[in-house]
């Protein structure tokens, strides 16, 4: 009887125990299996992508951030002024990478394209759920010479935060300069092309329209092209208190700067334009054109007499 009573209790204990290597076994399996599917050129771009963003971004220096852009999404989709802002809150909430754990990591690539999706751990904030694709710049991936085409940082609900209380003036600046120049060409197609949509809508079958509307302000060009000096006079930010005086720190909506404008028909110019930010994007959503007082002498020449009348 005792060595049956024996074998019985080894076939229970292996009964117990068998299952439980087994998942443990496939556990370690998996592990390796995972780790094996994602060499480090597969986690290198997001992981290399999130250190140079963490590093800060302004203007002059984000050559190496804009670099790493697609040159089909630098300009078209995103630009560098909500870029950077969007830098200095990633910065300042969330702050430097800390790691990238490779259990969390999901790729997917298809042809020269991939995409990744990974809880990146940052020095503020856990499990930051960021998502990323890029083109392979070369066919030998070993290079680790890419371009971002998409990308997108979700941080956890107590830390998100809002980009345009991260921006900076200075970054816009070109941008608004560059749409009052192009205010003043014959047909203002291109300025057209930076306003918001229901301005484009407005003005983009009428181009005559527009530009008859401000010649009548400044006169039309007396050489037949425009070439308008444009000084910057002021920048702000807008926020809603600017409008309602009663709130203390209202939310930003977008960017007013005013500029000076002479050597366009015969008048010289104060010129106002409002950016404002739709998504990674910035727009003109408002402008005005108003001409400044005539302080040049004029000379007035009396026809019967000859005498000479300054008028200053």
């Amino acid at each position: 009887m005792y060595p049956t009573d024996s074998s019985s209790l080894v076939g229970v204990l292996v009964a117990m125990f068998v299952p439980w290597l087994f998942v443990l076994l496939y556990y370690l399996y998996y592990r390796k299996k995972r780790v094996a599917e994602l060499p480090a050129e597969a986690v290198y771009p997001l992981q290399h992508f999130l250190n140079v963003v963490t590093e800060g971004a302004s203007a002059g220096f984000d050559r190496r951030l804009m670099s790493l852009f697609h040159p089909q999404l630098l300009g078209k989709t995103v630009d560098r002024g909500v870029v950077r802002a969007m830098v200095r809150g990633v910065c300042e909430r969330l702050g430097q990478v800390v790691s990238v754990p490779c259990d969390t990591v999901a790729v997917k690539e298809v042809g020269n394209e991939a995409h990744i999706i990974a809880l990146v751990n940052f020095e503020h904030a856990k499990g930051v759920r960021c998502r990323m694709s890029w083109e392979w710049r070369l066919r030998r991936k070993s290079a680790m010479q890419f371009h971002v085409t998409a990308f997108r940082i979700e941080p956890p609900p107590q830390m998100k935060f809002d980009v345009l209380e991260y921006l900076n003036t200075e970054d816009f600046t070109y941008f608004a300069e560059t749409f009052v120049e192009r205010l003043f060409q014959r047909p203002p197609r291109l300025a057209v092309d930076m306003m918001i949509s229901s301005l484009r809508e407005k003005y983009s079958g009428d181009l005559d329209k527009l530009q008859k509307s401000v010649e009548s302000v400044c006169g039309a060009p007396l050489s037949g092209m425009a070439d308008p000096n444009v000084t910057l006079l002021s920048a702000t930010v807008l926020r809603t208190s600017d409008a309602d005086p009663a709130a203390s720190n209202g939310t930003v909506q977008g960017l007013e700067m005013r500029f000076h404008v002479d050597g366009v028909g015969n008048r010289e110019m104060h010129v106002l334009v409002v950016v404002v930010i739709a998504d990674l994007r910035c727009y003109v959503g408002k402008y005005e054109v108003r001409s400044l007082p005539d302080t040049r002498t004029q000379v007035l020449v009396d026809t019967d007499t000859g005498e000479r009348l300054f008028v200053g």
